[in-house]
């Protein structure tokens, strides 16, 4: 369409609709992705960043992450946003996966492969885990959160989990898609089943 291709990151709310953000645009689905409504175009008006990460959280929420670590939120279905946070992380550089457990407590990693938690809906923010690759390296490629509220990161094409709420971790893969795929990991993603997804930068799964 004329609005150009890509997206930012895509979440889906208790009544099952479908959210896709797109830089400042916001999407939303009601038929499982058939048909797509534009419902906030500049979610955050004239200040110009990007959404990061995206997420609904328990209480249907939309919360938005941005390239300059600001945080918004949406009670309303994604119709309106409120900045909550500034610079949540203390200038730690940007967020690379955004996750949320049954008990409604908000996980983050950022730039500095640092574990950071909400609980009370994006307002503030406690450093969890410094360093949770043990200073491998910095950064991540994605973040999700299975039934039993167990933590994975993707890093390239490592693989950690936590089964403490972020507090300790442990990398469980190496080299998830074997010595003869150099390809990195692009999305990690836990399904209803507790089984773990990652999609590769060659699109395989």
């Amino acid at each position: 369409g004329v609005d150009g291709n890509g997206a930012t990151d895509m979440s889906i709310n208790s009544s099952r609709s479908l959210f896709i953000l797109d830089g400042q645009d916001l999407w939303k689905s009601d038929n499982f992705g058939v048909t797509w409504t534009k419902i906030n175009e500049d979610y955050n008006g004239a200040e110009g960043q990007n959404g990061a990460v995206f997420s609904v959280d328990k209480s249907d929420g939309l919360v938005i992450m941005e390239t300059d670590q600001e945080v918004w939120r949406s009670n309303d279905s994604g119709a309106s946003f409120t900045k909550i946070s500034t610079d949540f992380n203390g200038g730690n550089g940007n967020i690379f996966g955004i996750s949320v457990n049954s008990s409604n407590v908000i996980f983050v990693v950022d730039n500095q492969a640092d574990v950071w938690e909400s609980e009370n809906s994006g307002a503030t923010w406690t450093l969890v885990k410094d360093d949770y690759n043990a200073a491998a390296s910095n950064g991540a490629d994605g973040m999700t959160i299975d039934l039993s509220n167990n933590l994975y990161i993707l890093d390239i094409q490592d693989v950690w989990k936590s089964t403490d709420s972020g507090i300790s971790w442990t990398k469980i893969n190496d080299d998830f898609n074997g010595a003869g795929d150099s390809n990195a990991g692009s999305v990690i993603y836990s399904g209803e089943n507790n089984y773990v997804y990652i999609i590769d930068g060659s699109e395989d799964v």
